[in-house]
């Protein structure tokens, strides 16, 4: 019977079902990345690394948390919105050697491209070469002359100007340090933090829900997977490659996982993530400090054992701990009878 003078609020709401699905979580993956694409897009008309991360930002968490509102209740313990135990630390960062696995397994499968087929026809690799041989040289030769008048005219300035006063014109340097600021900020500040809410908050216990929990990791891993392979191994890649780092990725997918089950966080997965590119990018930006054969220099030859076999028996450790403990289960989601029936 109505009551006009009763509170809805009042009234028990009928539990949502588990969300998302297979189906859907793949529907997020694809509408997360196309809307990152598009926005960097739209919003730019030469996309760079910050429209990129822009688009990331804005695409992908976006769709994360539209889908955020949609998950069952309690949504903060099943989105994994805590903390974890400080002695989780040692077996998260005990999992960001794996980098040096995975590229490792990428050089192997590198020397068994030299004898297979490539992917992408020769004729399609250059497309994009130009035939006329004159350009590259003048063109080169124009922007060598603009870097050696901009030095020039910035240390001539620099010898007429008194104590304490500064030069108007900017070094060269300054905007390679800047592009570097762009990349680090994208790649370790956004990136991370948006797909593992997307995957590692939103997808994986809705999967874990409706598959069960070792189908649920092994299906999110390879979501997690689809929108990283073609960035870890390029589009000329061979076969051996592809398949390689398509399942490195999905492994690592998988790894991240974990880690959000084991800890009941999706703070765990981000934090491990941010250390695979924190350790990328310094590698990239610092071959001199931290120089690894196979990995960032010297890129033709193979990561050496003294290298590959602690980051093995550190990421293998930090694995086997991680993947013994189940952590917090996932609230159940208890289904009214018309929606079980």
């Amino acid at each position: 019977m109505f009551d006009p003078f009763g509170n809805d609020a009042d009234e028990e709401k009928p539990p949502r079902p588990p969300f998302p699905s297979p189906t859907t979580a793949l529907m997020l993956t694809f509408g997360a990345s196309l809307a990152a694409f598009v926005i960097a897009i739209v919003l730019f008309e030469e996309p760079d690394v910050a429209a990129l991360g822009i688009g990331e930002a804005l695409g992908v968490g976006g769709v994360a948390s539209l889908a955020a509102r949609r998950v069952p209740d309690p949504q903060p313990e099943r989105l994994g919105l805590r903390g974890f135990s400080p002695r989780f630390l040692p077996m998260l960062l005990c999992l960001i050697p794996l980098v040096f696995v995975v590229s490792e397994l990428d050089n192997w499968a590198r020397d068994l491209d030299a004898h297979l087929p490539s992917l992408v026809p020769a004729e399609a690799l250059t497309l994009s070469e130009p035939t006329d041989t004159n350009e590259p040289a003048s063109a080169e030769a124009e922007l060598t002359a603009e870097e050696a008048a901009a030095a020039t005219a910035f240390t001539e300035e620099a010898n007429e100007l008194g104590p304490g006063e500064e030069p108007t014109v900017l070094p060269t340097e300054l905007p390679e340090s800047w592009a570097l600021i762009q990349i680090a900020i994208v790649s370790v500040g956004i990136a991370p933090v948006v797909e593992g809410f997307l995957f590692f908050g939103v997808i994986l216990q809705g999967l874990v829900s409706v598959l069960g929990r070792n189908r649920g990791l092994l299906l999110t891993g390879c979501l997690y997977a689809m929108i990283h392979v073609m960035g870890q191994v390029g589009v000329d890649a061979g076969p051996a490659r592809v398949l390689v780092g398509l399942v490195a990725m999905i492994a690592m997918g998988v790894a991240l996982g974990l880690c959000r089950l084991a800890t009941g966080s999706v703070l765990a997965p981000i934090l491990v993530a941010t250390g695979f590119v924190g350790v990328q990018l310094f590698a990239l930006v610092a071959p001199e400090t931290f120089a690894v054969p196979g990995y960032n220099v010297d890129l033709d030859a193979h990561t050496p054992l003294s290298v590959l076999l602690p980051a093995l028996a550190a990421s293998g450790w930090g694995l086997w701990m991680i993947a013994n403990h189940r952590g917090p289960e996932l609230p159940p989601i208890v289904m009214p009878p018309h929606a079980r029936s």
